[in-house]
């Protein structure tokens, strides 16, 4: 049986790694050859990647919004290394700041539409890399969000079925205290539910059930 969560753990302290590399060798080219100048860049990005929460996007995440975050981050970037420079009286020419802005945008990008397009291929052919969900509660978006599971393989979810305290639906699996049991032996990865379904005595008891079971 292949590893539902795949490399899930090692992508994002990877991604971190390649982009404060490209960071460096970019920074060395068009910028500066001086190492404490180059730190400080890379722990400006750092810094930015927490506050801006750069790093925390999911699989669904659509392209267009990570690229908008790419490049937010990166302006923000390049004002601090102006406001670093300007405070060192560091003599930059601009058009070499205007350089590194264009570059360091482009290369992230085409790092990052590559490895969103190599991760949805790499899911389909391999059938790994996926995470099995379930849903509690049946409405409209309900239906919709098991339609996106279910139609989007590339995205790497595998759906498991819904459950729900309505008796109109012959083919819940089970009703919502059912679930917990449900989660744990079928080693679910996420768990997505109604708001409007649940009460919040519920969601409470499913929110901290899965912070406990890192679901």
């Amino acid at each position: 049986m292949i590893n539902s969560g795949g490399y899930s753990k090692i992508i994002r302290p990877l991604l971190y790694i390649i982009d404060l590399f490209i960071i460096t060798i970019i920074s060395y080219y068009l910028l500066t050859d001086n190492v404490l100048d180059i730190i400080f860049f890379n722990g400006f990005w750092i810094l930015l990647s927490i506050l801006l929460s750069f790093y925390k996007v999911y699989r669904f995440t659509k392209i267009i919004k990570i690229i908008a975050l790419l490049f937010k981050q990166i302006t923000l970037l390049l004002l601090l290394i102006f406001a670093y420079l300007y405070i060192s009286k560091s003599y930059i020419l601009g058009e070499n700041v205007l350089y590194y802005f264009v570059c360091l945008f482009l290369v992230l990008t085409f790092w990052r539409v590559l490895l969103y397009e190599i991760f949805k291929k790499y899911r389909i052919i391999t059938g790994s890399n996926y995470r099995q969900v379930i849903v509690i509660g049946s409405n409209t978006a309900t239906k919709k969000l098991i339609n996106f599971f279910n139609s989007m393989p590339e995205y790497g979810y595998r759906y498991q079925g819904f459950f729900t305290n309505e008796n109109d639906y012959k083919e819940r699996i089970g009703l919502v205290n059912d679930s917990f049991d449900y989660i744990l032996r079928n080693n679910i990865d996420e768990v997505y539910c109604s708001i409007k379904e649940l009460t919040n005595s519920q969601i409470r008891k499913l929110t901290e059930f899965c912070e406990i079971n890192q679901k």
